[in-house]
């Protein structure tokens, strides 16, 4: 049972407003506790009521966050599978005495509480405070803490209510050692911030410029209207960085709130119970994740004002900064949705600017009114497609008719992002949207743009399977994890000159081994040849899939990571994926267009790269073949260590 002494150490815990609460529930006259200090009212609840110490101990526990808490959101990289809910159940109870951090330790997990739409992660820390004792000596004493953390079910995210940022950053690497999946933080949008909250007035704001250079304005009664007027004046060019409200909470109840952009924090000023901090919690939570959701149908502009992020671009320095946002736009409008829209006039002219567009020319044939391969006129052979630019090598002047000998050809030029360009949208709309990774297809037909930002599953009307074609169907003869160190480092053909000599050379030397040799005795007919400008792909032929059989062409590239006098280990470059972004995803992407989509010979255009594809590299090629009415085979890393396995052509060195 408590002494008096400990129940008045409890009981001043406690803020006024929840001792007077107290009071009124015991039925102290109110003339007994009007006008008295904290400390007298204290003493006179506990001459007055006999208090059981479970009752002090839930009040306590009740305000046990204290006067100063913050509040942050945050989002998990992945979405959280039933074998996630099952580890975050199972950490009840844990203990991690040491944390990477000399300011706290004893992060224990006192209870994980499962609700229809989030978990409730209720935990207490230590804290070390450092001071001077009595004997003029450095001291220090550890000081128990409790914070709450809540994960959504439903919804992605992260609630965390807490005294202290660094605890929170600790628990958050907790949960990500413990779950292997990344966390960033969400910032809540100024207009989340003022719903939220019931704003009475302001009374600090920092505004800064795009160069950093920033500006701070308080008054702590609140501005006037002149000097809201002259605030609006000063904002212009700038954005809001953090500031301070007063604000009230919920039923009357007011609280300073203090907002911090570059954190993504709020801080609330105010001892309040749990229950009215988890009301509000719980309510904050959906408000931030609607006005997000809802600000994605705003302008880019819009957007990271109302976020207070810089907008900026590190690929133009020519005052084009508006057209990139346009486009940013209807990238952040346009996830989970297909978009087909005209482009502005007043955009049109960056098209042409190559640090963010490959211009691919297509032929329309106005008789078959469709996309044709392009035939020069002259001689009857197909052009060649090179930086944007029809040629032939018969060097006649260009005349251009379709596979049909129709001359009636207009040239309508396609648009695909450069891999800087994406980059670049990437990089601001995770700026944004932290923790997000925008979808992005692209292409630009002309003078209007479609955008594929949804998901879409593998279509069996547009991807061919390579297990399902019959003439990769051999018995596999070698071990495939040595035919995966083989393949890596094979190059796109044997020699500087690849002449017809050498390649006689290759086919009869099974230790002489390029990309296009893997091909040679798989495919009937094909016969590797010479490297030039005019050939019909890298590699060709016809498949066999079920009773179907499909023209096809391959476009080839080593492994992105094989250079000359490159030092990188094996298991480098196994490991690293082909990016649509990078210099040899995209040349590849321009590759599938010039070549693939614009010769109607092939049905099936395939990409074979000794390495594994990023997803977002064949939803990319997916787009594109769709578009362009084609199929698509990758033939990555597996595809080729199984044509190694089973080619009795090759041996392994």
């Amino acid at each position: 049972m408590m002494t008096r002494q400990e129940k008045t150490k409890k009981l001043n815990t406690l803020p006024w407003q929840a001792l007077i609460e107290l009071a009124k529930e015991n039925k102290i006259p109110e003339e007994e506790i009007k006008g008295l200090g904290k400390d007298n009212l204290i003493q006179q609840i506990i001459s007055c009521v006999d208090l059981e110490d479970e009752r002090i101990e839930s009040l306590v526990n009740d305000y046990i966050y204290g006067d100063r808490v913050t509040f942050t959101l945050w989002s998990f990289e992945n979405s959280l599978s039933d074998k996630d809910y099952s580890k975050i159940l199972a950490l009840e109870g844990n203990t991690e005495e040491y944390l990477d951090t000399k300011d706290f330790r004893n992060l224990k997990i006192l209870s994980v509480k499962q609700y229809n739409d989030r978990f409730e992660l209720l935990y207490t820390y230590s804290k070390i405070y450092s001071f001077t004792n009595e004997e003029g000596k450095n001291d220090s004493v550890w000081e128990l803490h409790r914070g709450c953390v809540w994960i959504g079910i439903e919804k992605s995210y992260i609630a965390s209510i807490s005294k202290h940022d660094k605890m929170t950053n600790c628990l958050l690497r907790y949960l990500y050692q413990n779950l292997r999946n990344n966390i960033s933080p969400i910032k809540p949008p100024k207009t989340a911030i003022e719903r939220c909250i019931q704003i009475m007035y302001m009374s600090r704001i920092t505004l800064q410029r795009v160069d950093g250079a920033k500006t701070t304005i308080s008054k702590s009664d609140g501005f006037t209207m002149d000097q809201e007027e002259e605030i609006a004046r000063i904002k212009e060019g700038r954005f809001d960085t953090s500031g301070s409200y007063r604000a009230e909470i919920k039923d009357k109840t007011t609280a300073t709130i203090k907002y911090n952009i570059k954190k993504g924090s709020i801080g609330i000023y105010r001892h309040l119970s749990a229950n009215d901090l988890f009301y509000w919690t719980n309510n904050t939570i959906n408000i931030i994740l609607d006005e997000i959701e809802h600000l994605k149908s705003k302008s880019a502009e819009i957007i990271y004002s109302e976020l207070g992020l810089p907008l900026k671009w590190n690929i133009l320095h020519n005052g084009s900064d508006s057209c990139l946002n346009w486009f940013l736009s209807q990238v952040i409008s346009a996830q989970n949705n297909d978009v087909q829209i005209v482009i502005p006039n007043s955009i049109i002219g960056i098209l042409s600017d190559t640090r963010l567009f490959i211009k691919i020319p297509r032929i329309y044939c106005e008789e078959c009114e469709s996309y044709d391969i392009p035939i020069c006129a002259e001689c009857g052979e197909p052009l060649l497609c090179e930086n944007g630019s029809f040629t032939c090598s018969c060097g006649a002047p260009l005349h251009i008719m379709c596979g049909e000998g129709h001359k009636k050809c207009k040239q309508i030029n396609w648009y695909i992002p450069t891999g800087r360009f994406i980059s670049e949208i990437q990089r601001n709309y995770k700026l944004a949207f932290q923790g997000q990774q925008a979808s992005i297809n692209m292409c630009i037909m002309e003078d209007t743009l479609l955008l594929q930002c949804k998901k879409i599953e593998v279509d069996t009307e547009i991807e061919v399977d390579f297990d399902s074609i019959k003439e990769f169907q051999y018995p596999q003869s070698k071990d495939l994890m040595k035919c995966q160190s083989f393949a890596v480092r094979l190059n796109e053909k044997c020699s500087k000159s690849c002449t017809n000599k050498e390649i006689n050379n290759c086919i009869q030397n099974n230790n002489q081994v390029c990309l296009p040799k893997l091909f040679w005795g798989l495919i009937s007919g094909y016969r590797p040849q010479p490297h030039s400008g005019y050939e019909y792909g890298d590699v060709s032929g016809q498949l066999q899939v079920g009773n179907t059989y499909l023209e096809f062409k391959g476009i080839i590239k080593k492994n992105s990571l094989h250079k000359k006098n490159s030092n990188k280990t094996t298991e480098e470059l196994i490991s690293q994926h082909l990016l649509s972004t990078s210099r040899e995803g995209e040349e590849m992407i321009r590759q599938f267009v010039e070549q693939g989509l614009s010769d109607c010979r092939c049905q099936v255009i395939a990409v074979i790269v000794p390495q594994y594809f990023d997803l977002g590299f064949k939803g990319t090629l997916r787009f594109l073949a769709r578009l362009g009415s084609k199929k698509v085979l990758f033939i990555g890393l597996d595809e080729i260590s199984k044509m190694i396995s089973m080619n009795d052509n090759i041996a392994l060195s």
